[in-house]
């Protein structure tokens, strides 16, 4: 090839997972987050899907949206940015903030579709590995390397791990080193209510990212958002692609907001189910399940491929997270009601007796 593209690239292959295309709807599918409960019919209904226009781009009034958002989150208007997802936004940010002579600190196991957010910035990624990540999963910076980043990544809930970062080690880091941009996922928050959202003017120097993929039903519409400083929204805004969110999206997770209770019931039965999950599975001898505050939980295996294999055999696809680091042998799996919740168990089952 003449043309000459980024070095940094050079680290990048394409990013895959699991074929999907070669399943059809008989297939379970948890391994990819999503809510594993349909968009509720009254919310369907009320979108009225045939009154969208296909022919002319979206309408950029998204003001009641961000009002809606902006009091979920207890903050100002003027502290929402709305992308199409999560993944949008993460793309925006480093693309702003990093450059081939700064550097990015992940911290690990995390999120690996980040990679190629970053990379076609910088080459200068730092992998900085969570202390304890299945037990007392510690923030804890390495000194060194928190010294040369210029970017901290991290997602909170953790993705793959499902547990939290405290409140408190969170702050101390962001408040003790304002030159450095940290930008925290909260995909999962509304599995653990663990959030930052409140400090974003307090601290300019930090960037969280929410979507409305995982509890909300939306994934396949695509739509997310930036919490940030006034300052911070309005630099993201200088190469915000502003046709990128579709009506339909904007119109749905307005109605989202707005009857968070049908939501609410399906959080509370995906936090039940895991719960059982995990204590159900205590006692289980050739594998183990980890804490989580997430729709998922992550569990090693003696042996990873043959569990995988059975999840396969009765038809459920699960995430094989065992060539991550710190990840030997794991397996991540997304959760959702009773009745899902009895799939997993049946399988497990069949695992630990053979």
């Amino acid at each position: 090839m003449k043309y000459k593209y980024k070095e940094s690239l050079e680290a990048l292959s394409p990013y895959s997972s699991e074929s999907r295309s070669d399943k059809d709807e008989t297939w379970l599918k948890l391994d990819w987050n999503e809510s594993t409960f349909p968009l509720p019919e009254k919310i369907i209904k009320e979108l009225n899907i045939e009154n969208f226009n296909t022919n002319t781009y979206p309408n950029q009034n998204q003001d009641e949206l961000i009002s809606s958002i902006a009091k979920y989150n207890n903050v100002q208007q003027d502290n929402i940015l709305i992308y199409a997802g999560s993944d949008e936004a993460l793309k925006d940010i480093f693309t702003i903030f990093l450059d081939s002579s700064k550097s990015c600190l992940v911290k690990v196991p995390t999120y690996t579709q980040v990679f190629t957010y970053i990379l076609p910035n910088t080459s200068n990624i730092i992998l900085d590995e969570i202390l304890n990540p299945f037990s007392t999963h510690e923030l804890r910076i390495d000194k060194n390397n928190l010294n040369r980043s210029n970017v901290i990544y991290f997602a909170n809930p953790n993705n793959p791990t499902g547990r939290s970062f405290s409140k408190d080690e969170i702050e101390r880091y962001i408040s003790s080193n304002p030159e450095k941009l940290f930008v925290i996922d909260e995909a999962y928050f509304e599995y653990s209510r663990n959030t930052m959202a409140e400090e974003v003017n307090t601290y300019k120097n930090l960037i969280i990212t929410r979507t409305f993929s995982k509890a909300f039903s939306l994934a396949g519409l695509r739509v997310g958002y930036v919490i940030a400083d006034i300052d911070v929204i309005n630099i993201l805004k200088k190469i915000k692609n502003i046709k990128s969110v579709n009506d339909i999206a904007i119109k749905a997770a307005k109605l989202v907001l707005e009857n968070k209770e049908l939501f609410q019931q399906h959080i509370q039965e995906v936090n039940a189910s895991r719960d059982l999950l995990i204590q159900n599975t205590k006692n289980f001898k050739k594998l183990k399940i980890f804490d989580s505050e997430s729709n998922f939980v992550l569990l090693k295996a003696e042996n990873s491929e043959k569990l995988k294999k059975i999840f396969y055999k009765n038809k459920i696809l699960i995430r094989d997270k065992s060539n991550e680091v710190l990840l030997s042998d794991c397996l991540r799996i997304t959760l959702g009601g009773s009745e899902v919740l009895k799939k997993i168990m049946n399988v497990l089952i069949d695992y630990e007796k053979s």
